[in-house]
């Protein structure tokens, strides 16, 4: 099963968002970050976003959600606790919201990790750094 393309809004509509980018560029950059295949890519970056924006201030979140593609942009919502975010937290909760094993968590969120570092604007990953702390930082690259 390939990656689907889902509908964009114009780059402008979202002033953060590096121009170009798409659902489907950050997916490939999940996948060629290793780990994670096209079946799973869409549940992978839902289920890393809903884990960090969980520990995100509003304001970092809407900074983050405004840098992403529109189809996942919609995704940068839901309950925040606040509070420091370990890395075994951040696999823990990424494994339960897509519903798989711990290594699998692990590698996932490495991956997306990885691609939103190269997708998001500096700035916005420079907060996002800062905000979850070195630990979570690390998975950043």
């Amino acid at each position: 099963m390939g990656r689907r393309s889902l509908p964009e809004e114009s780059p402008e509509s979202h002033e953060e968002s590096l121009p170009g980018e798409s659902v489907e560029s950050l997916s490939s950059r999940v996948v060629a970050g290793g780990g994670v295949t096209d079946a799973e890519v869409d549940r992978a970056i839902r289920a890393t976003l809903g884990a960090l924006v969980a520990r995100m201030s509003p304001e970092l979140a809407e900074r983050v959600r405004r840098s992403l593609p529109p189809a996942l942009a919609a995704h940068v919502h839901g309950p925040r606790f606040g509070g420091a975010l370990d890395v075994a937290e951040l696999y823990a909760h990424v494994g339960e919201l897509e519903d798989v094993a711990p290594e699998t968590a692990q590698l996932h969120a490495r991956a997306v990790c990885g691609a939103l570092a190269r997708s998001l604007p500096r700035a916005v990953l420079a907060a996002l750094r800062r905000e979850l702390g070195p630990e979570i930082a690390a998975t950043f690259g």
